[in-house]
């Protein structure tokens, strides 16, 4: 529940996105971020009742009521407006959400902090400046993140949740009811506030990369994909699934909500009217959050208007890989160097592809190779034009080799450092088709 971030800490997660002449949606980094808004649960208050669209990048859920950003910066509200938690504030220039007990924060993309709803112990008293990088919502507080690694906290105090630790060593801060959690830059945990049940009681260890607190239990995400938890669990849901396929996690007031490597959603907890039960059986979703009774989750969009690649790992790990087809209708343009993981997505673009001049390719394998195989990084195009001014290709066992067939001319061919440290084969060419290698054929 009451996070912010949605995904996991330490991966850049921001998805611009602009708008051409004509009004259709492009992404403009490539990371393919986008998508709509699916709620399960409690709906006394209209939490369910999500605003229709495909655009949205990041997702919130409050106690009885939700948030969502919008590709073009923007916020959409819904849900339970006692306290005017849902009237956001206009405008696009936000690049943060978070919804709490009965108020909203939001980072606006000049590093300020904007707030509305509920005032009653003070926290919409959003600190000044424009030196933030993430903020959280609790239950009647707020906890921002400074571009320093140093905290902030106002609001309701009573149990000392807003009363930050000190130092500049964090990266990540969550706000729960009456406690509040942090990431360490090196891994460790920090939590304070209200210890009722232990929801303050973080594991020692520094190989944490994400945290969210809840009502009254806290979760935290391990390196190696497999989820701790800790405080109330009397309905279960500091009980996770085992396993170590986890690439988020968020509590919600009685109930806990992961996602999945492969998009798919756990949970689990108290399932009271379906925030557990009623999960997506079906879907690729990028995020996850949990209300008090309800949960929220965003589904990637499949199909985009136009694709720009600009200098980002558009393919490359966790959160930012393709692992599922996606359509651009319109034309992809690569500007830039761009990460494809071969095997694990299939980009198929209906119209032209331009290559920019200058322009490199990483192609990192999932899993072994094996002879035969073929990938295909720009499917049904109409059109290639341009060219890479590298290809890089990871080495491949004895026995087999590149089949350059289908690039377009050849050219030197080298060995480059990979960013892990493996070697590369580095093709200078033309243009792309595809990408296949084949077994040697032994000479009698």
């Amino acid at each position: 529940m009451l996070r912010s971030d949605g995904i996991r800490a330490g991966v850049v997660a921001v998805v611009l996105v602009v708008m051409s002449s004509s009004g259709a949606c492009r992404a403009e980094v490539g990371t393919l971020q986008q998508g709509s808004l699916v709620a399960w649960g409690e709906n006394d208050d209209g939490e369910t009742l999500v605003p229709a669209g495909n655009t949205f990048t990041q997702i919130s859920a409050g106690w009885f009521h939700g948030v969502a950003l919008k590709s073009d910066g923007s916020i959409a509200a819904w849900g339970q407006n006692i306290y005017g938690q849902t009237n956001v504030q206009a405008g696009n220039g936000f690049a943060q959400i978070s919804a709490g007990g009965w108020h909203g924060l939001a980072l606006k993309s000049d590093g300020s902090l904007a707030a509305w709803g509920r005032i009653g112990f003070g926290e919409l008293n959003v600190p000044g400046g424009n030196s933030f990088v993430a903020v959280s919502a609790g239950e009647e507080n707020g906890l921002a993140l400074k571009s320093d690694g140093s905290l902030a906290g106002w609001g309701w105090n009573v149990f000392g949740q807003s009363a930050v630790p000190a130092g500049n060593n964090f990266k990540q801060v969550s706000a729960g009811a009456e406690h509040s959690l942090a990431l360490k830059t090196d891994g460790s945990l920090a939590g304070w506030g209200n210890n009722f049940i232990g929801e303050r009681n973080v594991p020692a260890g520094n190989n944490y990369v994400q945290v969210s607190a809840g009502l009254q239990h806290s979760l935290a995400l391990r390196t190696d994909g497999s989820i701790a938890a800790w405080g109330n669990n009397g309905n279960g849901q500091s009980t996770p699934p085992t396993g170590n396929t986890f690439r988020q996690v968020a509590s919600g007031g009685y109930h806990s909500l992961a996602l999945k490597a492969d998009g798919s959603i756990a949970a689990w907890g108290f399932n009271s009217d379906g925030q557990v039960s009623a999960k997506p059986a079906s879907g690729y979703f990028l995020q996850v959050s949990g209300g008090k009774y309800w949960s929220l989750a965003l589904k990637a969009r499949d199909t985009y208007d136009d694709l720009l690649i600009a200098d980002v790992d558009a393919f490359s790990t966790d959160d930012t890989r393709i692992a599922r087809a996606v359509t651009i209708a319109g034309n992809a343009t690569i500007n830039g160097t761009a990460d494809w993981v071969a095997g694990k997505g299939l980009l198929n673009v209906a119209g032209a592809v331009s290559i920019s001049p200058g322009s490199e390719l990483n192609v990192m394998l999932n899993g072994p190779a094996s002879g035969g195989q073929q990938f295909q990084l720009f499917s049904n195009a109409a059109s290639i034009s341009g060219q890479f001014a590298a290809i890089h290709v990871p080495a491949l066992p004895g026995g087999m080799t590149w089949d350059t067939s289908n690039l377009y001319s050849g050219g030197a061919i080298g060995v480059v450092p990979e960013p892990t440290g493996a070697a590369l084969a580095s093709f200078v060419v033309a243009g792309l088709c595809g990408l296949r290698w084949r077994r040697r054929r032994r000479l009698a």
